[in-house]
């Protein structure tokens, strides 16, 4: 059987892609926006002109141009509706540019820690290795779970696991009872193997992963990758906490966790009791949160004043607050070791976090947060940019003293392809994102899924609706890409078995929040980026329909 795959993005690691060349509205009608002699001259207002260079640090305002109301039946195993406002920026004009990757230097990246850490710190080589107490650890439970699987639990195959014990136990032969800090300098270098230490040698001197000598206490790291690094991203990490939560998420592992307790009511002892008892303890959790959030008396507003007057200090430009909310954090106090043995600590200091990402003319850039691809598919008339808007946060704490900063895909406009665009009316654009959405939840070729696949049937409620700029790829220009208006859904997936011979027959379960995204230029769907690469992944592994 061939099934859909699916990828999510996190916030860390960001992927990317080869470029698409054509992009068509729809299979009858070719419509071409790749470069800026070839955008639509209707959707042109202005002629171009050089970079924008106006500051929009602050959040662009919205409001409701129209409501939409529709319930849309596209076939009898797919349904939409919505009960939304549409909401558009409240922006002037709305330009196209032409973009890259800025490239994170060495000279960039030392004036980063330097501004963090001070130019006279000192620095140790990170990641340690595992020493034989974390092996020790990594057998033990690998070998709970042959014990569990071997008793007819879930969980991987017993000769699986009988691999993974034999390789551990040979990392344990080759393990240092301690480790060692080893001093080290800032430049790029090759990535190390968290398990060995070991230089990854195959990716490039492209990597930083430093720990800075501490003299009070606080354990400091500092990671970087340049945008030529295997996956394709430019980032670079300043951390010195241990964990830290921001409200917003909270509430999602809240309602996550509710979710989950309601999956566990259909296990099988003593999986129920095992599952409700985990769920037990991640509540007990999340409710000390909620206190904590509660007691939370920072003013929200003058800390994201402060942490647009860091972007500023640190020369980040084109960018707008997305996001200022609660947030807690611990400081690492930690002794320094390796990934395999760091331990959880529950967040006790209250803190703000500033979220930060790409905008165009004053309108945030978005990028689709995850995707799935399967038979049947194609991405003809579908754009797929390269890499990811850049994004990036700044947790505060009380007194405005920077304590976690991530920057992902930094990026520098080359040109302004277009002053002010027209953008095609919402009534017409929401057939292409309907469109987009049915394309993308139903298998497009049953025949090659096979027999087995399973038959579902699919609703979505619309949550949101509005205008924001995206990435699309450039045509001959595989490492550039053109911020364009582009249409934005996101909705709520259920998903019912359809399946007589199964026990579940009929039952509906909420699955995924998806977003889908089209060109307000022309209409065509926008995919999420660096779609296409794992499409030809999994075509050369014969995983592709």
């Amino acid at each position: 059987m061939k099934t859909k795959r699916c990828l999510t993005t996190t916030v860390a690691f960001i992927l990317c892609g080869l470029l698409l060349i054509g992009c068509q509205a729809t299979p009858e009608k070719q419509a071409v926006v790749q470069k800026k002699e070839d955008i639509p001259s209707e959707a042109i207002k202005q002629a171009d002109g050089p970079a924008e260079t106006a500051e929009h640090y602050e959040p662009m305002p919205y409001k409701a141009s129209e409501h939409w109301k529709e319930n849309i039946t596209k076939s009898e195993d797919f349904i939409i509706n919505a009960d939304v406002d549409v909401m558009m920026p409240e922006a002037e004009v709305y330009p196209v540019q032409k973009l890259s990757q800025m490239d994170m230097t060495q000279e960039r990246v030392d004036e980063l820690i330097a501004y963090f850490v001070g130019s006279d710190a000192e620095f140790y080589q990170m990641p340690l290795p595992m020493t034989k107490e974390d092996w020790e650890e990594r057998i033990l439970e690998l070998k709970q779970s042959l014990a569990q699987a071997e008793a007819g639990g879930d969980g991987e195959e017993p000769e699986l696991l009988h691999g993974y014990i034999k390789e551990a136990e040979e990392g344990w032969a080759n393990a240092p009872e301690e480790n060692e800090m080893k001093a080290a300098d800032t430049k790029f270098t090759y990535r190390l193997d968290y398990e060995t230490g070991r230089p990854t040698t195959e990716e490039g001197k492209n990597y930083i992963d430093l720990a800075v000598k501490s003299n009070d206490g606080i354990n400091r790291t500092i990671t970087a990758s340049r945008a030529n690094a295997a996956d394709g991203t430019a980032y670079f990490i300043y951390r010195e906490c241990s964990d830290f939560n921001t409200e917003s998420t909270t509430q999602m592992q809240e309602k996550a966790n509710a979710q989950e307790r309601e999956w566990a009511q259909h296990y099988e002892e003593p999986s129920r009791s095992e599952e409700l008892e985990r769920l037990d303890e991640q509540a007990a959790r999340i409710a000390s949160l909620k206190e904590k959030y509660a007691k939370n008396e920072i003013d929200m507003d003058a800390m994201q004043q402060k942490a647009v007057e860091i972007l500023k200090e640190l020369g980040i430009v084109g960018v707008q607050v997305k996001n200022c909310e609660k947030a807690v954090y611990e400081p690492n106090t930690q002794k320094l070791t390796s990934a395999w043995g760091y331990e959880y600590t529950e967040p006790t200091q209250p803190g703000c976090c500033i979220e930060f990402q790409r905008e165009c003319g004053g309108i945030p850039c978005v990028a689709q947060g995850g995707g799935h691809w399967g038979p049947g598919m194609s991405l003809e008339g579908r754009y797929s940019a390269p890499f990811y808007p850049e994004s990036g946060y700044l947790l505060l704490d009380a007194d405005g003293n920077v304590r976690d900063f991530s920057w992902t895909n930094a990026a520098q406009a080359d040109e302004t392809s277009a002053q002010d665009s027209a953008i095609i009316p919402f009534d017409e654009a929401k057939e292409r994102l309907v469109g987009h959405l049915y394309w993308y939840s139903v298998p497009q070729d049953p025949d090659a899924a096979g027999q087995d696949a399973p038959k579902n049937k699919f609703r979505f409620e619309v949550e949101e609706a509005k205008l924001v700029m995206s990435y699309i790829n450039v045509k001959d220009e595989p490492d550039k890409v053109l911020a364009v208006p582009a249409w934005y859904v996101r909705a709520q997936g259920y998903v019912s078995t359809m399946d007589r011979e199964t026990a579940e027959y009929g039952d509906e379960y909420e699955s995924n929040s998806e977003e889908v995204m089209v060109n307000a230029l022309d209409g065509s769907p926008i995919m999420m980026p660096g779609v296409q690469r794992f499409m030809e992944e999994d075509e050369k592994m014969g995983l592709a329909g």
